[in-house]
């Protein structure tokens, strides 16, 4: 049916007029209420996401400096015995310290300049046995890490390998699901490609309830927290 007609025949059986104007909305982001209430007045909040993630599954590793989430995130790559290693472009972990890594490891980058670029990094990650990558924000309450696909991030890092290993910064925590999308909304990151928010391993239980994990994502989640004081460049961006 012609989308005119359908939606004359839709507002026809309603018994009101069809709207010529999207309604306003006089309010954006969590609720005042819900927003003056953090977690708790004295709280941890990196280790309240570490307990979150970990009771559905998936591993917080802490790190106090760039050189600590250097030296973690190669234990995490022996701990696995991962011979293929791919990651979102370089130029996303800028301010980790990891171009040694990257040199050393044989990681597979993101490079989106490149011609044929996607299919060949989709069947990279496809066969990879960790997925790097960095995050929007980690979301204390649940565990739940916000990732926001744009060009130097395709979505098949996160996605594809057994693996899906992020590397968060202590100001990337947010106490819930509501203040993360108004710091995408600021950022502008909330028009990117696909928004995934991502709690734990993937797991499923849809077929004679037989709980599998790992069927339509990674088989675990490692998050590798540092706790580094921002630099002064941080802190004015």
């Amino acid at each position: 049916m012609e989308r005119q007609r359908f939606l004359d025949h839709v507002t026809a059986c309603l018994g009101r007029p069809l709207p010529s104007a999207a309604p306003t909305r006089s309010v954006s982001g969590p609720p005042l209420a819900y927003a003056l209430h953090p977690l708790a007045t004295e709280i941890d909040r990196a280790e309240r996401f570490k307990q979150e993630l970990e009771q559905v599954g998936g591993k917080v590793v802490m790190a106090s400096s760039r050189a600590e989430v250097s030296t973690r995130l190669r234990e995490e790559v022996a701990f696995w015995k991962a011979r293929d290693i791919v990651s979102w472009a370089a130029s996303e972990f800028q301010g980790w310290g990891l171009d040694s890594f990257f040199a050393e490891s044989g990681c597979t980058s993101f490079d989106p300049s490149a011609k044929g670029a996607q299919a060949r990094f989709r069947k990279a990650a496809l066969a990879a046995n960790i997925g790097i990558t960095t995050v929007e924000f980690a979301i204390v309450n649940t565990g739940t890490l916000a990732i926001a696909a744009r060009p130097g991030c395709p979505r098949s890092a996160s996605l594809l390998p057994t693996v899906h290993l992020a590397l968060v910064k202590e100001t990337q925590l947010v106490d819930r699901l509501g203040q993360a999308f108004t710091g995408l909304h600021a950022s502008g990151r909330i028009t990117a490609s696909a928004l995934h928010f991502i709690t734990g391993p993937s797991r499923t239980s849809d077929i004679e309830n037989d709980l599998s994990i790992g069927v339509h994502g990674p088989a675990a989640v490692v998050v590798i927290l540092s706790r580094e004081a921002p630099s002064a460049r941080e802190a004015a961006s």
